[in-house]
Parts: C-alpha cells; structure tokens; sequence
C-alpha cells in the first residue's frame, strides 16, 4: 500500500514539474535561431556597407602611384636636330581627387542608399512579423491536435465503458449478440480515429520543433487557454492601422522613393562633375626633378549612344511600377482585413452555438445511457448521441482554433508585434 501511494506522489510530482512551452517562448526561440532572420540581418549589415560606399564620394580620394621602364626611347635636342637615346627610367608620388560639385548626382545617390537601409531594415520588421504569424499557427494547430488527442482518448474510455456494460447485458439477456458486436465496432473506430489524431499531433509538432530548432518533449504541456479565448477587441485592427505599420506597405512606398531617387542622380550624371585636382611626383630619367600639379578639372559626357537618357527612363519607369504595386498590395491587404474582421464577428456566435450543442449532447447523452440500460433505448440511438457529443466538442476547439488564428492574422497585417 505505501509503495503504491508513493508511485502516486511521484506521478503527481512530475506532472506539476511538467514543462510549460508557452507560446512567446516559441516566439522567441524561432526569432534567435531561425536562419531567415539571420539572412535579413545579413542583408541589413550589407546595406549599410552600402551606404558607407556612396558616402565615400564626398570624402578626398588619394592615390598613390609609380611606374618603372626598363627601357625607353627618349629624344634630345642637339644643334637643331633630335637624338635619341634608350635609357631606364622611374617615376612615383601622389595623386589627390575632391569632388566639388555633381549637380546633387552623388547627394541623390547617398539618399537612395540610406533608402535601401530602411527598405533592408523593413524587410527584417517583416520576416519577423512572418515568422511570429508561422509559429502563432503552428503552436495552435500543435495544440488543437493535442486537445484532440484528449477529446479521442475520453470517447474510447467512453466506449469502452458502454462494450463492457453491453456484455454484462448480453450476459442477461437484455441486448443481443448484434448490439455487443456493434458496440465493439464503435470502439476500434474510436482506437482508429484516437491513432490517427495522435500522427496529427505529432507531425503538427515536427513543424513547430523545426521553427524553434529544438526537439519537444513528450511530456511537455501547452497553453491550453489560448484556444479558450472568447473576448477581442476589433477596434484596434484598423485601416488607418494597416496602412501606417504593416511594414509590407512600407517597404513598397521606400523602394518606390529610391527608384524616384536613383532617377534623379541618372537624370543629372549628364551635366558632369567639377573636381579639385593635385598631384605631386617624382621623375627619374635621364634627368631627376620633381613634378607639381594643383587645379581644377570638369569632366561631362557629350554623347554616350542614348544610354545615359535610357537609363534615368528606366527609373522613373520603375518607380511608377513601384507605386502602382504600393496601391494594388493596399487593396488586396485591405480587402483581406476587412474580410477577417467579418469572420471575427461571426466567430463569437459560432461559439456560443457549439456550447449550446454540447449541452444538448450532454443531456441526451444521460437520458439514452439510462434508457439504454432499462432496455428502452437502442444502441443506435447511444451510438448516435456520443457522435453528436464527440462533434460539437471538436467543433468548439476548432471554432477557437479559427478564432485565435484570426486574431493573429490581423496581428500580422497591422504590425503588431506585443504578445
């Protein structure tokens, strides 16, 4: 007796130590690790290398520079006449480039780069607010399928019970051989359907380990509450929501900016660019001296075939697809919010309906049992009252499922990112 209620300290022990996995530890652990995010990261750092570069253009650019000849013809004059002689000869120093003035070429340049970093650092919002979404749905169809599992396991301890009470009738003459044997049917159905949800489950928690790159153990518990939520507030997820913080959007409207900027610095590379030009050398010939040189340079293309005009047509092309492909995203995510705003609405009737029918199951269920076993009843009528059971309680989960699937959905269209 005592090791038998030690066995069950012990078991009630680990089941109160039994690991929680909530969800925003899922969360969290898929933004550390996952390499999506560690390639957007990559792409940010790139960026700002990036812009670095383009910056570089206002900063003085020095060169150093030297040559060596083994051999070189070199002409001199004598009495009216040149000669030549072959001789060796060396030369190195410095070169020094300002850039003075572009016509705003490289300003629109450097801001079209510090527009790529924000389009870069948008891309990294959104690969996060996807990634939450993903791991939201996994833990939630992880879930449902746990929840199912229970509500599986609790209809065959149900039909096991009803096939030991049908034979122990049988025995008394009060059911026949046929309703044992259908019974019995019921309850390999039952095992049937309890195996199948338990290979839902756990191909459901393949894919929410491969978010969060760790294996999860059996004996790890979910929250439970999050499919039990029947309150919401659709007044936060607005348009005026979606249109400011849905990074989506944003991203769209900064590349069509960077287009339109990117445009402008081709537009004004035709007009050339004045540079402040030095130079210090040293000339090792037949001669040694040294060379100086300090001034100003202006350089412009004359004539380039038409690709420079080509060019800056070419971007503010693609800055007009941009802002037409900002408007066409707006509508679809539009429609798409006020669509799931609709079925949040409906929802809560939907839940209110299946607790209704739960009830309703649950008390036919007594009268049946009852009548079933005072032989007033048939077991078609038993079997038919627990499907009906079984059904409105899977389809209360799923209704919660959908419920909390949709709030998160309209989490990840207006960008919020609070748990």
């Amino acid at each position: 007796m005592k090791k038998i209620l030690l066995c069950l300290t012990f078991l009630g022990l680990a089941s109160l130590n039994a690991e929680v996995l909530t969800l925003q530890k899922c969360i969290n652990k898929t933004l550390q690790t996952h390499p999506d995010i560690k390639t957007f990261i990559l792409r940010l750092h790139q960026s700002d290398a990036a812009h670095k570069s383009e910056k570089s253009a206002y900063f003085p650019q020095l060169t150093l520079h030297g040559s060596y000849d083994f051999q070189r013809t070199y002409a001199l004059p004598r009495n009216g006449q040149f000669d030549t002689k072959d001789d060796n000869g060396w030369s190195a120093g410095v070169g020094l480039r300002q850039k003075l003035w572009d016509f705003e070429k490289s300003g629109h340049l450097v801001d079209a780069s510090k527009t790529a970093q924000e389009i870069a650092g948008l891309s990294l919002e959104e690969a996060r607010n996807l990634l939450r979404l993903r791991v939201k749905s996994a833990y939630l169809l992880t879930l449902l399928n746990h929840e199912a599992v229970t509500v599986y396991a609790s209809d065959v301890k149900t039909k096991e019970a009803l096939y030991a009470q049908a034979k122990a009738l049988r025995r008394q003459g009060l059911k026949t051989k046929a309703d044992e044997l259908r019974i019995y049917a019921a309850l390999e159905d039952s095992k049937d359907t309890l195996y199948a949800a338990k290979a839902a489950y756990a191909k459901a928690k393949i894919t929410l380990e491969l978010l969060i790159g760790e294996p999860i153990s059996p004996e790890t518990d979910f929250e439970s509450s999050l499919l039990k939520q029947e309150r919401f507030d659709t007044g936060a997820f607005t348009q005026t929501a979606l249109l400011q913080h849905n990074p989506t959007l944003k991203a769209l409207s900064k590349e069509a900016e960077q287009n339109r900027q990117r445009y402008l610095a081709a537009r004004e590379q035709r007009y050339g660019s004045i540079d402040l030009v030095a130079d210090l050398s040293h000339v090792d010939t037949l001669s040694s001296y040294d060379t100086k040189q300090a001034g100003l340079q202006y350089s412009a293309p004359i004539f380039a075939g038409g690709k420079l005009s080509a060019e800056a047509q070419k971007l503010k092309i693609a800055s007009q697809i941009s802002k037409a492909q900002q408007a066409s995203k707006t509508r679809a995510l539009l429609q798409e919010l006020r669509s799931l705003k609709e079925d949040l609405k409906s929802l809560h009737y939907t839940i209110k309906a299946k607790k209704a029918q739960i009830e309703a199951a649950k008390e036919s269920q007594k009268l049946l049992r009852a009548r079933y076993k005072a032989g007033l009843s048939t077991y078609i009528e038993i079997l038919d009252t627990d499907a009906l059971y079984l059904k409105s309680r899977l389809a209360l989960l799923q209704t919660h499922y959908r419920l909390a699937n949709t709030i998160y959905q309209l989490q990840y269209l207006t960008g919020e990112t609070h748990e």
